[in-house]
């Protein structure tokens, strides 16, 4: 085998070591629906009150300034959510957005307080990355 073929070889191995790495932080399909719709019940969980929950996809895959033509099936999931609660609830529930194996990136958090009183006002916009995996359950 010629030299540049292992090296090759090896580069390869590399990348596909790195692509298996940040595949486990995709969300699958199913996952991300499940994910969002506990967004909720996990604000709830930490004794939060949930003002407000907004909901917003993007296809993230495609070729070439101001093509749409999609290259790989990853979209990004994001969704403002504005809670009520303490300090440390607030955190609680931050850390149980992001207590999982795939990566929740939290794009913007703002926190004020309410008028007169020691519970705190937060917002804060989180975003997943979403690989769809439909195409792969249909091969069989």
């Amino acid at each position: 085998m010629p030299p540049i073929v292992g090296v090759k070889k090896k580069e390869l191995e590399i990348l596909q070591d790195k692509f298996k790495h940040i595949h486990t932080k995709l969300f699958k399909t199913v996952k991300a629906e499940e994910f969002f719709s506990d967004i909720q019940a996990m604000a709830e969980q930490a004794n939060c009150t949930v003002y407000s929950l907004n909901f917003s996809v993007t296809n993230t895959a495609t070729e070439g300034a101001g093509q749409s033509k999609v290259t790989n099936n990853i979209s990004t999931n994001s969704a403002t959510l504005t809670v009520a609660g303490n300090y440390t609830k607030i955190i609680n529930m931050i850390n149980n957005l992001q207590n999982r194996s795939e990566q929740v990136w939290m794009d913007s958090i703002s926190i004020e307080s309410i008028e007169d009183s020691e519970v705190l006002k937060c917002e804060l916009t989180i975003r997943i990355y979403v690989i769809d995996d439909k195409r792969k359950q249909h091969r069989g």
